[in-house]
């Protein structure tokens, strides 16, 4: 959903924001992602890997992050911070029902004994 002239993504609210390279006032020429962090984790993810991650203007000061998507970016670790940011930020039904549903197995069923054994047709089935 545009908002400020960037893409944002909400689950009731933003929990995240793209930053274009475009903007140079918000993204400083480079591509990013805005994302809500735990509390204590913006300082030691900026001052471990400043390269990487950035305190962003407006929502910096509440504790979100930058994710700078220029460099060699791990789509997985990338993935991971927007998955906590929603957990942050989406009711709490809906984060429950969320990890519910990702507990669930979702390779092929297997068939149990039983299941495989054939049925017995019982005297006078016409099945």
């Amino acid at each position: 959903m545009p908002a400020w002239e960037t893409s944002t993504f909400r689950a009731g609210k933003i929990f995240a924001m793209y930053s274009p390279p475009q903007d140079v006032k918000h993204s400083g020429g480079r591509p990013g992602v805005w994302l809500k962090a735990g509390p204590g984790n913006q300082e030691w993810m900026v001052r471990d890997r400043p390269d990487r991650f950035f305190v962003p203007p407006y929502v910096g000061p509440s504790g979100w992050i930058g994710v700078r998507l220029d460099r060699r970016v791990s789509w997985r670790e990338v993935a991971e911070l927007v998955e906590e940011s929603w957990r942050l930020i989406a009711p709490k039904r809906a984060v429950a029902a969320y990890l519910d549903a990702k507990k669930r197995p979702t390779g092929p069923v297997q068939k149990t004994q039983a299941a495989r054994a054939p049925k017995r047709r019982s005297r006078g089935s016409r099945d």
